[in-house]
């Protein structure tokens, strides 16, 4: 309740009232136990002032409990979110050592709501494809699917690049499959053959598993067999596993012997070793 009345009033804070804002939150220690408050402030403010917010910034933190860095973030992201162009020429004016990850990330979240399409492109032409510009191609996927999972799908499928392709569909998949996981699965089944949608496979066998195992197990048995059926087996096994290996053991006994099949019963056995060797 206290986080939800200071999102509220917040979203009120401009020129007129910051002082008095920021006298409130004198009785706020600067404390890592207050950090969320302080983001949301800096978050508030940069919106319509980043310079002051800065400043702020580098007078108070660092100096106190709080770490420049968290602060940073969400002045970054709320900048991006109106002046994407004016905050990357302020990153890239910093020296080296000080362009950190989490302000990319920042940037990112924030130009992905003014402009996900101009994000993604920044992204591509600039960072190396990786884990990092996957985790970072994440926020461009999930603000959009925020607004509308067939315009996230859009975007993704409209990647000319394959490997960024990639990333844009495991990092929507990992917001769908936790949503709307029959949703995905009619989705990703168009691409079932391509070698981009290997990894959002796995995601949609993760988190349907975990929340409708009959459906899961149907729906994977039922694919053709491939790169996106063999992974996703034994993804469903290994997370299945955590919670009912007895299930998931009924089940595999049920299948006809196959190397995809053989993938399950491999995550299936090494569950069971750690509870009972000589069964496993």
């Amino acid at each position: 309740k206290r986080f939800a009345a200071l999102t509220e009033l917040l979203g009120d804070l401009d020129e007129d009232n910051l002082g008095a804002v920021l006298r409130a939150f004198d009785e706020i220690p600067m404390r890592g136990e207050h950090r969320e408050e302080y983001k949301m402030l800096v978050y508030a403010w940069a919106s319509f002032d980043p310079e002051g917010a800065l400043k702020f910034i580098d007078e108070n933190a660092n100096s106190r409990s709080i770490n420049k860095n968290e602060l940073l973030k969400p002045l970054v992201a709320s900048w991006a979110s109106n002046d994407p162009e004016k905050t990357l020429e302020w990153i890239n004016a910093l020296p080296e050592n000080e362009r950190s990850d989490n302000l990319m990330s920042g940037l990112i979240e924030g130009w992905a709501v003014k402009d996900p399409y101009k994000a993604a492109e920044y992204l591509q032409e600039n960072v190396e494809a990786g884990k990092n510009r996957e985790r970072l191609a994440g926020e461009i996927a999930s603000h959009l699917f925020k607004q509308s999972p067939a315009d996230a799908a859009r975007w993704a499928e409209a990647q000319s690049d394959l490997a960024f392709r990639g990333e844009a569909f495991e990092e929507l998949a990992e917001d769908w499959a936790s949503v709307n996981p029959r949703e995905l699965a009619d989705w990703l089944e168009k691409h079932v053959d391509e070698d981009y949608s290997v990894e959002a496979f796995q995601d949609l066998a993760r988190g349907w598993v975990s929340q409708d195992p009959a459906a899961a197990t149907a729906y994977f048995e039922d694919l053709p067999d491939g790169a996106a059926k063999e992974t996703g087996i034994y993804e469903l096994a290994v997370t299945w596993g955590k919670d009912d290996l007895a299930g998931l053991g009924e089940w595999l006994n049920g299948l006809p012997d196959s190397t995809v099949t053989d993938l399950g019963v491999k995550a299936y056995v090494s569950r069971l070793a750690n509870e009972a060797p000589e069964a496993a």
